[in-house]
């Protein structure tokens, strides 16, 4: 992980669908310029009616992302826990030591413009089995119906090809 600072500060992203509990199934389609993140929701309605539902993120100008530990059972060891985060969420980190390491890194850089970096936000989704963070401008979201992980896989990346073709054009 990352050391942080007195500065982290967790603030729940009360716009974003929550996961379902047991398997969300976490799905990450990513170039340089959009990344997609895709998860199940709990189900809702009776009987045949019942719906999972699909949770769609579009991350814009992503500089990082992780998917991996810790799950559920171990959140209590990433460094933020103490900030608020939570198994089960969705939550954006101000004065983010992670993205403040990023733009320390690009010091380096014979261009380097440290204001470019105010632009950018951490995010964190925390998942049964992962944790999933991401470094990035924005984000949008959308919720589709429950489908089959193929037509999952063709609206993400419908999504990144859309996106690809406004930037060409």
């Amino acid at each position: 992980m990352y050391p942080i600072d007195e500065r982290d500060l967790v603030v729940e992203l009360n716009d974003v669908p929550k996961p379902r509990g047991g398997a969300p199934m976490p799905l990450v389609l990513a170039d340089d310029v959009i990344l997609v993140l895709s998860y199940l929701l709990q189900e809702v309605g009776v009987g045949e009616d019942r719906n999972a539902g699909v949770a769609i993120l579009e991350f814009h100008a992503p500089l990082m992302h992780l998917l991996g530990p810790p799950n559920d059972e171990a959140m209590r060891g990433h460094p933020l826990w103490r900030r608020g985060l939570d198994s089960y969420g969705a939550c954006r980190v101000e004065q983010s030591s992670l993205l403040r390491r990023i733009a320390v890194m690009n010091y380096v850089h014979p261009r380097n413009d440290p204001a470019a970096f105010d632009e950018f936000h951490h995010y964190i989704l925390t998942f049964e089995d992962s944790t999933f963070e991401c470094i990035a401008k924005s984000y949008t979201k959308s919720i589709d119906r429950a489908a089959s992980d193929d037509e999952r896989w063709r609206r993400m990346m419908s999504l990144v090809r859309a996106r690809n073709e406004a930037l060409r054009s």
